[in-house]
């Protein structure tokens, strides 16, 4: 059975891709972001390191080697649904079911991955020793102000958009648009119904 594919894809379907597009846009300005605060970290940690040293805490390097950590799980979170999402964008517009069925399962997998990348961000860490003003600030200085809220709305727009675009893809001129179609019998299969035919 052969499948018909130069059909145009209805407006769901093309707003879903625009909205996996945008998906992949917005997880690039996340790689960015949070590539240059742990470049940040790397730069801050000596006054951190000397902060801890003089106050006689121990585990300061451990702190820095987390918060590394965490920025290097969210780059590369990031930098996989650049390319998943990329890719699915343009593959929902060729009526394939199995990228339509991708969309949905990397909704749920980004929802699970960035939730972990945001329950173990470094603005969430606390000081190893909190009541100490100079640890505190010497913590504070380690990431840029802007980050904390600058990756919770980008996170959102990645979340919104997979979000919306699956939900778009349920709709019933995308359930259209996916379902096999035959394609009409070519010049061949009509010669040879008309061969197998009795002769009067």
């Amino acid at each position: 059975m052969a499948i018909s594919s130069d059909v145009r894809p209805p407006r769901s379907v093309t707003a879903a891709s625009l909205l996996l597009t945008g998906t992949a846009v917005v997880a690039a300005l996340d790689v960015a972001a949070t590539w240059a605060a742990a470049g940040r970290v790397d730069d801050a940690a000596p006054t951190f390191l000397q902060a801890m040293t003089a106050l006689a805490v121990e585990d300061a390097p451990d702190w820095i080697d987390r918060a590394k950590g965490a920025l290097n799980y969210s780059v590369a979170v990031a930098a996989g649904a650049i390319v998943v999402f990329a890719v699915l964008a343009v593959l929902v517009r060729r009526r394939s079911n199995a990228a339509r069925a991708a969309v949905w399962v990397g909704a749920v997998l980004a929802a699970f991955v960035f939730g972990v990348g945001l329950a173990n961000s470094p603005e969430n860490f606390s000081p190893p020793d909190g009541s100490s003003p100079v640890i505190a600030q010497a913590w504070s200085v380690l990431l840029p102000g802007w980050y904390a809220n600058t990756r919770s709305l980008l996170i959102t727009g990645e979340l919104l958009t997979v979000a919306v675009a699956s939900l778009l893809l349920l709709r019933t001129s995308a359930k259209e648009f996916y379902r096999r179609q035959e394609a009409e019998p070519g010049l061949g299969a009509f010669l040879i119904a008309r061969q197998d035919r009795p002769a009067d």
